[in-house]
């Protein structure tokens, strides 16, 4: 690894998220997915969205949030194996992966991405 990056443990998450609705966490929007709204992929898709509130984690760094994004949408594919569009994330990683403002380390993403596949808390 050549830098050192933060990804937040579900037990910190769900302390932004609880009460909360993936409506609420996605700008009053719902999201149209092909998956069960079931309580674990409730908790991954809104693991995935509350890094979208600027407010939530604002210590940490544009690239960190980013890569706490990724980490979480690959572990919606990895756990129900579908593409963004069937989870509803539509294209995710291209969109904001490739058109990202910040100096994104591509090392990096490929390390977020196998952390993911594992059955683990980060």
């Amino acid at each position: 690894m050549s830098k050192r990056f933060t990804l937040f443990p579900y037990s910190i998450i769900a302390q932004h998220i609880t009460g909360r609705t993936i409506s609420d966490l996605n700008g009053g929007e719902p999201i149209h997915n092909k998956l069960s709204p079931d309580n674990a992929y409730e908790k991954l898709f809104k693991s995935f969205l509350i890094f979208s509130d600027p407010e939530a984690f604002v210590e940490l760094s544009s690239e960190d949030i980013i890569y706490n994004q990724y980490f979480w949408y690959m572990r919606i594919r990895y756990t129900y194996g579908v593409t963004g569009e069937e989870a509803g994330l539509y294209d995710y990683d291209l969109v904001v992966l490739r058109y990202a403002e910040v100096d994104l380390n591509w090392e990096i993403i490929e390390e977020v991405s196998e952390f993911a596949k594992k059955d683990v808390d980060p």
